[in-house]
């Protein structure tokens, strides 16, 4: 009987234990995981928090542990975060097509920071807030043009030139690429240069050329895209440099865009009698060039006379002759008896 009671005992505790288990663990589970939440909104004074007055922005889809889309306030939900483990995210870099781009937070405690991941600490409280900032760049983006060739002036140039020109971009306060569209005038090619470490050449035709970064370039700094240009003919005109990245991010239009006036005129052409200069040894060591046109030959006042000059010499084939005949021995007559 005992043997019955104590069976019936163990039977009915093993029951209970397959049936109280799940509640359990579902309890426990709960007391172990938090939920990660937050805003992403438009961080329109770009100072990293969500001030009155700054829309959430819907619609954007977060990755972490499930992937789930920002609701109509601009609010994000991850669940089942485990207590003392990091929520790794993956916020989208831009919003409203690129007009805004996610700013790091002004108080990143909790927040490992790399481009688009962030890596949430999780502590002990059943929910982890964090929000995130989407903000307009504020980069005054703005270009510039600097002549190279120092020892000559862009507006006298000739034909066959080839010009040293520097289009230079200058990033404001977010970071940018600084792509710039060049176009040389009429009259004149962009000559093809190899390309230079982190940036990009789009070679359009023989006056055009679009140079960009490969990467962001940091804020408050200056990228310098170097372009030499050969004149074909004489022309006058303007060699422009256009800002063509981060358009949608720039505060002020008005400086995104400069130029350069050239006047380009044909090589003087060489006189007609002019001459290359022959060059001789003195015998001093020096060389000295002979005059190089006709017009630099010394005048004595003397015309030449051909007819003197023959009359000068039959007078000396004359003279020659006598001495001949004058040195003839003289012959010894024979008388007969």
């Amino acid at each position: 009987m005992i043997r019955t009671f104590v069976g019936k005992a163990c039977a009915l505790a093993a029951v209970g234990m397959v049936l109280t288990t799940p509640a359990a663990f579902a309890d426990d589970q709960a007391d172990r995981t938090a939920t990660v939440t937050g805003v992403l909104f438009d961080d329109q004074n770009r100072n990293g928090v969500r001030d009155a007055g700054e829309p959430g922005l819907a619609g954007l889809k977060v990755h972490g542990t499930k992937d789930v889309v920002t609701d109509a306030e601009g609010r994000y939900t991850i669940t089942g975060v485990l207590h003392g483990s990091t929520a790794d995210l993956w916020l989208p870099i831009a919003a409203n097509g690129g007009k805004l781009t996610l700013s790091k937070p002004k108080d990143a405690t909790g927040v490992a920071w790399i481009s688009g991941w962030v890596y949430v600490e999780v502590g002990a409280d059943p929910v982890t807030t964090h929000d995130f900032g989407y903000g307009r760049w504020g980069a005054d983006q703005d270009v510039s043009f600097s002549w190279s060739d120092h020892g000559r002036d862009p507006s006298h140039v000739q034909v066959g030139d080839k010009m040293r020109v520097d289009a230079e971009t200058t990033t404001g306060a977010a970071p940018g690429y600084g792509g710039v569209l060049i176009t040389a005038p009429v009259g004149t090619h962009v000559v093809r240069r190899e390309l230079a470490p982190g940036t990009a050449y789009d070679w359009l035709d023989s006056r055009h050329v679009r140079i960009y970064g490969l990467r962001h370039q940091d804020p408050k700094s200056n990228r310098m895209f170097p372009v030499d240009i050969v004149v074909d003919r004489p022309t006058r005109g303007n060699i422009t440099v256009e800002l063509t990245h981060d358009q949608n991010t720039d505060t002020n239009k008005s400086n995104n865009k400069a130029s350069m006036a050239i006047v380009a005129k044909a090589k003087p052409a060489k006189h007609a009698d002019q001459v290359v200069a022959p060059r001789h040894d003195s015998g001093t060591g020096t060389q000295t060039p002979q005059a190089s046109s006709s017009k630099e030959l010394a005048y004595t006042g003397v015309e030449p006379k051909p007819y003197l000059a023959a009359g000068v010499a039959l007078l000396g084939v004359g003279a020659a002759l006598v001495g001949v005949a004058r040195r003839r021995p003289r012959r010894t007559e024979v008388k007969s008896s």
